[in-house]
């Protein structure tokens, strides 16, 4: 049977949106997948730079309690067992 151009011309322009659409979504598909990939290496950043900053205020929380040891005349062998510091870097501090 035979199809009115009309409706040639509304099915061929269906098929044109749809194949556009197909590649357009595709496109946000690719885009989508790398915004997540890059979401994951910014929660991977941020979790290892608040580690590297925990780490940081550890050692300087130590080097404080080492230094108020030693204005308090605690010996230094004393102060290193207690806070695992060596004792030549105790040395320097005083």
């Amino acid at each position: 049977f035979d199809i009115p151009k009309e409706l040639k011309s509304k099915v061929r322009e269906r098929r044109v949106l749809a194949q556009v659409f197909r590649e357009k979504s595709m496109e946000e598909l690719d885009k989508i997948k790398l915004g997540k990939a890059e979401e994951r290496g910014k929660v991977k950043g941020i979790s290892i730079g608040e580690k590297r900053g925990i780490n940081i205020g550890a050692n300087n929380k130590t080097v404080e309690l080492a230094k108020r040891m030693l204005k308090k005349n605690m010996s230094i062998s004393d102060v290193s067992e207690v806070t695992g510091l060596s004792k030549s870097i105790l040395s320097t501090m005083l």
